[in-house]
């Protein structure tokens, strides 16, 4: 009747990264971010992409020609042509090419950030799960030890004359029932590692806490939403969005200006070279006006975009706050009266001293262990909440 070796071995693992300071979630969500393969990936496409954005903004490269022509009749002798030329924009000297390619660079950092917040609080979620799993897990054993116990002792008395088989069979089935909840949890906790490690860049991580490290909640929802607000990616992201806009506009009426070429020419035919600079003018004349009234609609979307951003920001802030608020009192009134109601040492004795029927141990037993488990269960889903609040935060 002892318990298999999976079990075993992962409650061995807990008892004893518990007997050593175990790594606060915040050090395990700091691995993670360094080893995700696809933070790592995302931050190599920014920075090449950064770069090929800031390529863009220099002027065009300058155009040498030569060109050799046979006269006729032949005593002309060859005629060589020399041109060398720069062009110039007004998009590029006055910077709007620039400050469009410096604002596309800050929207791929801002989504590289909100690539990041997503994975951390994937872990964060997937680490709240775990550290339930951890803390059922010494639940369950200890549950499955009392269990094993008192059907080896029914088991003793049967054999002796003095319990019965309908009491050993309770028995019995309680020890299975405690076995097959300590193994589904221990597998669940194996499923969660598993996703963890591949968050980790394939490298195993063990969450060994039998609790998450206590975070407060602001009591000021307005005062929290306030710093909140300044820290969110999303917004920033927004924001950004639009400033962009604006310098695409910039852009765009730079680009519907004449650039213009300079330049040295020479003309050299035997007996008579000429020398000179060279000037010209290109005149946008077929698609300027469109592309003016094009940013000036972007920036219309883009702050239409920016005002639903806000408003639906604001929404899942306060349904989020609340939810983590109402969570929280939940598990701390769990908490509050399992310490002040806990019956099962009672009820073990009054089982032993023969008042109450060996049912009657059972029942009482289900009903604690199953105030535990829910407290156990409480504190998850508050976590959960909790990691959507920072979610919002980033």
């Amino acid at each position: 009747m002892k318990l298999n070796r999976l079990s075993l071995s992962v409650i061995s693992a807990l008892l004893l990264a518990n007997s050593i300071q175990a790594q606060s979630t915040n050090e395990l969500l700091d691995r993670i971010a360094s080893n995700n393969l696809t933070l790592q990936a995302l931050e190599h496409q920014v920075t090449a992409r950064g770069y090929e954005s800031m390529a863009a903004i220099s002027l065009p490269d300058p155009e040498v020609e030569f060109a050799l022509l046979a006269g006729s009749p032949s005593e002309i002798g060859v005629r060589k042509d020399i041109s060398i030329s720069q062009g110039f924009d007004v998009a590029t000297l006055s910077g709007a090419r620039k400050a469009v390619a410096l604002g596309e660079n800050e929207l791929l950092k801002l989504q590289w950030k909100a690539t990041r917040r997503d994975i951390l609080s994937e872990a964060r979620n997937l680490i709240a799960e775990t550290v339930c799993r951890n803390a059922l897990i010494a639940e369950y054993s200890r549950r499955a030890t009392l269990a094993e116990s008192m059907a080896e002792a029914l088991k003793a008395s049967l054999d002796k004359g003095a319990a019965t088989v309908i009491d050993y069979n309770k028995a019995v089935l309680s020890l299975s029932e405690a076995r097959a909840a300590l193994n589904t949890v221990v597998i669940e906790r194996e499923s969660f590692i598993r996703r963890l490690a591949a968050l980790n860049g394939g490298e195993s991580i063990e969450v060994c806490a039998l609790s998450m490290d206590p975070e407060m909640i602001p009591e000021d929802f307005e005062s929290w939403f306030d710093e909140a607000s300044q820290t969110s990616s999303m917004l920033a992201y927004v924001r950004q969005a639009t400033e962009l806009s604006k310098d695409k506009l910039s852009l765009a009426r730079s680009e519907s200006m004449p650039s213009m070429s300079l330049g040295y020419m020479a003309e050299l035919v035997p007996g008579s070279n000429f020398r000179g600079v060279k000037m010209g003018v290109s005149v946008p004349l077929w698609s300027s006006s469109r592309r003016v009234r094009s940013a000036k609609y972007e920036i219309q979307a883009a702050e239409s975009e920016a005002a639903d951003a806000a408003a639906s920001y604001r929404m899942e802030a306060e349904s989020a706050y609340a939810t983590a608020m109402g969570l929280k009192k939940i598990s701390d009134d769990y908490a509050q009266i399992l310490s002040h109601c806990d019956n099962s040492v009672y009820v073990q004795k009054a089982y032993e001293l023969g008042q109450i029927s060996l049912l009657e141990y059972l029942v009482e037993l289900d009903m604690y262990y199953d105030a535990v488990t829910r407290s156990i269960e409480a504190d998850r889903d508050y976590q959960l909440a909790l990691t959507n609040l920072r979610q919002i935060e980033m």
